[in-house]
């Protein structure tokens, strides 16, 4: 981590701001990174806490950005999976920042968060 301690890298902020959501979001990736292993909403859901519908919903965005893959089954089990080297070295350095500096993390989430809220209600001109 050459960055300073109060800052994150430029690629992981221009990741998170293209890619994550939310902490839930970056805890359910997180955590499909580390084990390595395939998981089901309904596992998630309870190894996390989290409602169900809510694991569906940031999984399956997951998928769509290319970070996880879906096995489609009796069941739908979710891997981690990058469909590119580039989302899998930024998924590694969220995790790595994620371990080690979480707060950094959390606040860069946040941030985003609360700019897409704040983008949601300016006002535009008309164009006529």
């Amino acid at each position: 981590m050459d960055s300073p301690a109060s800052e994150l890298p430029a690629e992981l902020r221009a990741f998170i701001y293209s890619c994550i959501d939310s902490v839930e979001q970056t805890d359910l990736l997180v955590r499909l990174r580390r084990t390595g292993a395939p998981a089901t909403v309904r596992q998630l859901a309870s190894q996390t806490g989290t409602p169900p519908a809510s694991v569906r919903r940031h999984v399956e965005t997951l998928v769509v950005r290319g970070l996880l893959h879906a096995d489609v089954s009796e069941e739908v089990q979710y891997r981690y999976a990058p469909e590119t080297p580039q989302l899998r070295h930024y998924a590694d350095l969220l995790d790595q920042y994620y371990s080690a500096q979480r707060d950094l993390v959390i606040r860069a989430i946040s941030a985003r968060a609360a700019r897409a809220f704040a983008d949601a209600f300016k006002l535009r001109k008309d164009d006529s």
